[in-house]
């Protein structure tokens, strides 16, 4: 019986030393695996985030307009659900809280083509604008009362439906306005 002892403990060495070495094999390919897994990750394009400085901008204040003559103009282009084109240039001088200047431009479409011109005089209340259009088309004179508000850069009027009122055109405030704007341009 001594020899089979020997030959079950000469063997049982052998089996240690697989053992151990599929223990190494194995943990060989764990770490070849993760070394690609980790070369793989980072090769791919992550999006990074950056995080800017904040910076605490003072709070914006409302456009307020300063004495000087300020020049707009509006080109509407005739469509077919809006056949007339105008261009319309204003020239508004503000004095405190006088407002005074002239409105000029031409107006074209399927059954007119004319000129207009005029003079505005009024008042402001911050931004907003109220003058009176003493105007002349197509040799007929009339006066219409114009709401407009001034912004960084643009002049905004209220276009309302209007009435009659003595010899002067007034807008109906009861229903909301149409805006048409105006940009700045260079006085001429």
């Amino acid at each position: 019986m001594r020899v089979k002892e020997y030959i079950l403990v000469s063997m049982e060495p052998e089996k240690n030393t697989t053992r151990n070495t599929l223990k190494y094999l194995a943990l060989i390919v764990f770490a070849v695996l993760v070394v690609f897994v980790v070369s793989k990750i980072s090769q791919l394009s992550v999006p990074q985030v950056v995080i800017d400085e904040v910076s605490v901008q003072p709070e914006q204040t409302a456009f307020t307009p300063t004495d000087g003559t300020y020049c707009y103009e509006r080109i509407q282009v005739a469509t077919p659900e809006a056949p007339y084109s105008s261009e319309e240039h204003v020239r508004l001088t503000i004095a405190g809280d006088s407002v005074t200047g002239t409105k000029e431009g031409t107006q074209t479409g399927p059954d007119m083509t004319n000129g207009f011109w005029g003079d505005l005089v009024g008042s402001r209340d911050g931004t907003n604008i109220e003058v009176v259009y003493s105007y002349t088309v197509e040799g007929s004179e009339g006066k219409e009362l114009e709401l407009y508000e001034l912004g960084e850069g643009t002049l905004t009027r209220l276009r309302y439906v209007l009435h009659e009122e003595g010899d002067t055109l007034v807008p109906d405030r009861t229903e909301a306005p149409t805006r048409l704007v105006y940009t700045l341009e260079t006085c001429r």
